[in-house]
């Protein structure tokens, strides 16, 4: 980097430092603003028509210019060696960057726009989470503060917000990455520094009271719902969201079983079936365990099979839905195959449910670069968003039956570890078969290992994929 080259700093103050001295900005709040708009969009003439209308909308042409005359005399004698930057025309005004010249808000963009293309699979890359949450948490260090926090100009607001929101996306991001490699007091960090940026967004207290539960640390969860509270009844002057209470009220319930309580306390009346799945999850822990380890090596890069059975009412779909549930916070794409219980379901019926409503455009375009055109072409008649979304999809040359089989089969395959590349993926298959037939879930290689822990069989399929699947009988 050249000695001469300026290092700009806009998010909380405007700094500028050249050959390692802060260089003056300007006294007047206008000229400041004037200065950061400028730096924003270096090396693009900006008219001097519409640098007027932003700053000085109240006054008359004339003295509208007259001012950004003098506000451009001021700049000048503020940055003093650094006053060559400042290239004012008669018609327009560029600020001149050069070899070696740096601006936080400018690598802060560059970095997030990179981690998307990490996390999203694009460019032909597959996804690598380390990668992600190094370059986000060098995003969010950049971010010492809200952009231009003093400035309340129109076109500062507007940007200030943009870029909070990428922050807090950031953050999002690194707390979903953190708990996948299974680091939670990271996680727990990065949670502390949403709810401490964004202190209405219910959503991250609720991923603190998670984390602190999950660390052994249930008080710290009760007083941060207490902390929320008290937040919103004084600010907005509403009550925390049922979602809130209920996690409340379970973090509450296994604290007070934790230790043995003191006082008799009345059993409760018994609640309607139909209320049951709000109460708090008990039993089936050594099975909801192993489960949880298969999505943690599923996170590695080594997916699995798990098959729950067991008699009716037993609680297998209670456990499901806990599994579920735990993979989401955990940041897994989770698809549903349902089966009509008094009907027989086509072949592949229950792939087809779970994986189309996951083939946004998005993701369909993420495949594109991923996935073989000719996979894509074969699974395109089971998986219609790929037919409808893809372009360039493959001519495909008739086969006979098998061979058609066993084609449909590898796209298939192909397009499950293309989406499992771009983010852990889940799938849940019903079925009332005592196995899951062959034809219901394409694979490339057998299982490597099982075991078997209660009414729960878990199968090690090849290590690279990042895809689990249950079913349950």
């Amino acid at each position: 980097m050249s000695t001469s080259a300026l290092r700009i700093r806009i998010f909380g103050s405007l700094e500028l430092t050249k050959e390692g001295k802060h260089l003056f900005t300007p006294s007047s709040p206008t000229a400041r603003s004037l200065l950061a708009y400028l730096v924003l969009r270096h090396d693009q003439p900006i008219p001097r028509d519409r640098l007027t209308g932003i700053f000085w909308p109240e006054r008359t042409d004339a003295r509208a210019r007259r001012a950004l005359s003098q506000a451009l005399w001021q700049i000048r004698s503020a940055l003093g060696s650094a006053a060559d930057r400042l290239a004012a025309e008669r018609d327009a005004v560029t600020f001149v960057f050069r070899p070696g010249d740096w601006l936080d808000v400018e690598e802060f963009e560059s970095k997030t726009q990179e981690a998307g293309s990490k996390e999203q699979g694009t460019g032909g890359r597959r996804w690598t989470g380390d990668s992600c949450l190094l370059l986000l948490d060098s995003c969010i260090q950049l971010y010492r503060a809200d952009f231009l926090q003093e400035c309340y100009d129109d076109w500062a607001l507007l940007e200030r917000e943009r870029l909070r929101e990428l922050y807090l996306s950031a953050l999002e991001q690194l707390i979903t990455l953190s708990k996948q490699q299974g680091n939670y007091k990271q996680a727990l960090a990065y949670a502390q520094r949403l709810a401490a940026a964004d202190p209405l967004r219910e959503a991250a207290h609720r991923e603190l009271m998670r984390l602190y539960h999950l660390l052994d640390r249930p008080q710290a969860a009760l007083e941060q719902f207490a902390a929320l509270r008290d937040l919103l009844a004084r600010e907005l002057d509403i009550p925390p969201t049922p979602a809130t209470l209920a996690l409340y009220r379970e973090i509450a319930a296994a604290l007070e079983e934790a230790g043995p309580s003191h006082l008799p306390v009345a059993l409760p009346p018994p609640p309607l079936l139909r209320d049951l799945a709000h109460l708090p999850f008990v039993g089936r822990t050594s099975e909801r365990a192993a489960l949880l380890d298969g999505l943690q090596t599923t996170i590695q890069g080594r997916g699995g099979l798990a098959l729950i059975e067991g008699d009716a009412g037993v609680g297998k779909t209670r456990l499901v839905s806990e599994v579920i549930a735990d993979a989401q916070w955990r940041g897994f794409q989770v698809g549903l195959g349902k089966a009509d219980p008094l009907t027989a379901s086509a072949p592949y019926q229950l792939l087809h449910n779970a994986l189309s409503p996951l083939l946004t455009p998005l993701r369909v375009a993420q495949l594109a670069e991923l996935v073989d055109p000719l996979w894509l072409s074969a699974a395109a008649p089971l998986l219609p968003p790929i037919a409808a979304h893809a372009r360039h999809l493959a001519v495909l040359a008739p086969l006979d039956s098998r061979e058609e089989q066993r084609r449909l089969q590898e796209g298939l395959a192909q397009c499950l570890i293309g989406l499992a590349s771009a983010t852990p993926l889940l799938l849940c298959l019903p079925t009332r078969e005592p196995r899951v037939p062959h034809t219901h879930l394409p694979h490339r290689r057998g299982a490597r290992d099982g075991r078997r822990l209660g009414g729960a069989r878990i199968a090690r399929p090849r290590p690279s994929a990042r895809a689990a699947a249950l079913t349950a009988l």
